[in-house]
């Protein structure tokens, strides 16, 4: 399945199905792309004639679902000053409850109790958490390596060259992804718009996938640093085109 059919079978579990235009509307695909998926899903049998989701379809929901989550919440807050004096910025209050306990109750309300936060700036105040995570972590210096380490230090320090690469690669616009631009035809000539169809023919996505991967390897490794990092690039990053 790819990420087209994901997105449009997605979107039928979440809203229904009513017709091709409104799912095109919805998820921003042509027309045409949206008819050659939901011929597709049909065949895979993740959908029924009737576009109707099938036992299999809600297995791979299942399966996709995410177990886990990480809060990074070891920043100063420098532009929530002078908000931020006394307290982190997690901590600070909107509607009367602490931002951090709104995120954690938003996991929990989607089925995620496996937490970690990875906390450094005023930590002794998170420690209160305790209870409503199953494991509060804290942001390290990675030069003092826990004993229970499983990756050398030659492995991760390899690994994070390696990512470094890929950074600065998609940052000079070295990594890109490719398009392709083309009119789309509806049901006759006058139903037609321009269509720009992206390809990531340079595994732009198996990179990111392999940071993530590797990020949350760091944090069951007690590698906050690294951890941070990755994931404060994967923030901020943006992926350029060939055009």
């Amino acid at each position: 399945m790819n990420i087209q059919e994901y997105d449009i079978m997605n979107e039928i579990a979440e809203s229904g199905y009513e017709n091709q235009r409104i799912l095109t509307e919805k998820t921003g695909y042509s027309l045409g792309k949206v008819n050659q998926s939901l011929n597709e899903l049909i065949q895979k049998e993740y959908l029924t004639k009737e576009y109707q989701l099938t036992e299999k379809a809600e297995a791979e929901f299942e399966k996709k679902a995410p177990k886990n989550a990480i809060i990074l919440a070891a920043g100063y807050g420098i532009r929530m000053m002078p908000m931020n004096r006394e307290v982190p910025k997690g901590l600070i209050e909107v509607n009367g409850e602490p931002l951090i306990e709104r995120l954690i109750r938003q996991l929990h309300e989607a089925g995620i109790f496996q937490i970690d936060i990875i906390v450094g700036f005023m930590k002794e105040q998170y420690e209160y958490l305790q209870h409503l995570i199953t494991e509060c972590t804290e942001k390290e210096n990675t030069a003092d390596i826990s004993p229970q380490s499983l990756m050398s230090k030659a492995f991760v320090d390899e690994k994070m060259l390696q990512i470094e690469e890929w950074k600065q690669q998609i940052e000079d616009g070295k990594l890109y992804l490719d398009t392709e631009e083309y009119e789309d035809y509806g049901e006759d000539y006058w139903d037609r718009e321009w269509i720009i169809e992206y390809y990531d023919n340079q595994q732009i996505g198996d990179k990111i996938m392999f940071m993530i991967r590797f990020a949350n390897d760091c944090i069951n490794d007690r590698r906050y640093q690294e951890a941070n990092s990755i994931y404060e690039w994967l923030w901020e990053m943006e992926v350029g085109t060939d055009y």
